[in-house]
């Protein structure tokens, strides 16, 4: 009997024009991550963020692990987006494009850490 007062009584038409207000904003925003960022942008857009950070601290720094396209017999060369699609290739979200298997290249991997020290 309580409970049914309460459904009665809740807003329902409210609380659902809010969420679908609130979670508009949310999924705009997934949508651009999405459709809207290369894969190699997406790979990197914790480290820039973590950059922009760091440049607030004076003498911080940011570990940055760069991607590198690697083959056997071949020094490993960063990787550029022509280098990489989307798709899962072990503990990467990115694998190898058609491009850069067909012009040698084996396999993605993350480089040893280095470190971003902003200028001030």
């Amino acid at each position: 009997m309580r409970l049914q007062r309460i459904r009665r009584a809740f807003p329902w038409r409210t609380a659902a024009l809010l969420a679908v207000l609130l979670c508009t904003p949310v999924l705009a925003f997934a949508a651009w991550l999405i459709w809207e960022i290369e894969p190699l942008q997406n790979y990197y857009l914790l480290d820039y963020w973590q950059c922009s950070k760091a440049a607030e601290k004076v003498g911080s720094a940011t570990e940055i692990r760069w991607l590198m396209k690697t083959a056997q017999g071949r020094k490993s060369q960063p990787a550029i987006p022509s280098d990489v699609t989307t798709g899962k290739a072990g503990n990467l979200s990115l694998h190898l494009s058609s491009a850069a298997i067909k012009s040698g290249w084996i396999g993605l991997e993350k480089s040893a850490p280095t470190w971003s020290i902003p200028a001030n």
